[in-house]
């Protein structure tokens, strides 16, 4: 007899969890189905329990804009060129997912989980945490990262010290350009802010936003940790104009 993978369906029509094809579990009436084994998931995609868990996993930022009276989106398509340009290694299967915009101080920002589509249809957990602010001038391509980050494609980029020594040994600042836009935005704000916190963040620009991103998922703590980062990078920036 031949042997079939452990979880697969039995040759009589019913699988390991003794349910029928047509979906009939076998159990009596009102009873809890029963788990699906391996195989099904494998193959019938997520069940429930998955779906429940990818919603969990998504609702940190849900849930610190409903704090802030943000509205929520389920996808964003218009942040697609911040996708392309960002320095996360990502590919064409990633989506920008939930996405929240709102108003800190002057500042319109937008918020969104970075999460992979997969082939069933549904996302992955969230991988990066972003938030980003509109740039109103043409800005040179920035990177700010701690020095113990490899960051992918800063090949031509200009590594320019701050001239803050506390900075320079924790921090680097990369630029296609020195200009007094970036000494600006980098101004003594934005590194006390980036010495005042944990080196896990990255600040870059792409397709017109200045961002900040975390290997993580939003939560509310980090929502407010990118929106001082960002109100302190944007008001040097201000006064360098």
């Amino acid at each position: 007899m031949a042997e079939r993978p452990y979880g697969a369906p039995d040759p009589d029509g019913r699988d390991p969890d003794g349910r029928d094809p047509d979906g009939r579990d076998g159990t009596a009436r009102g009873a809890a189905p029963a788990r699906r084994g391996w195989w099904q998931r494998m193959t019938e995609g997520p069940g429930p329990q998955e779906l429940a868990a990818a919603g969990l996993a998504a609702s940190g930022l849900a849930a610190a804009a409903e704090r802030r009276g943000w509205p929520v989106v389920d996808e964003d398509t218009s942040l697609g060129a911040v996708l392309t340009e960002a320095p996360l290694r990502l590919t064409a299967e990633h989506r920008a997912a939930p996405v929240s915009r709102g108003r800190v101080q002057n500042w319109e920002l937008v918020a969104f989980d970075v999460v992979y589509l997969m082939p069933k249809g549904y996302h992955s957990r969230p991988l990066f945490a972003v938030t980003a602010v509109p740039v109103p001038i043409p800005l040179p391509v920035i990177r700010v990262a701690p020095r113990r980050f490899l960051s992918p494609g800063v090949a031509g980029l200009l590594v320019l010290p701050s001239g803050d020594d506390a900075f320079d040994a924790r921090w680097q600042l990369l630029a296609s350009q020195d200009t007094p836009e970036v000494r600006g935005l980098v101004g003594a704000q934005l590194r006390a802010a980036l010495l005042d916190g944990p080196d896990l963040d990255e600040l870059w620009t792409a397709a017109g936003h200045l961002a900040v991103s975390r290997v993580d998922g939003h939560h509310d703590g980090l929502l407010e940790e990118h929106s001082a980062l960002l109100s302190a990078a944007m008001a040097g920036l201000q006064r360098a104009l």
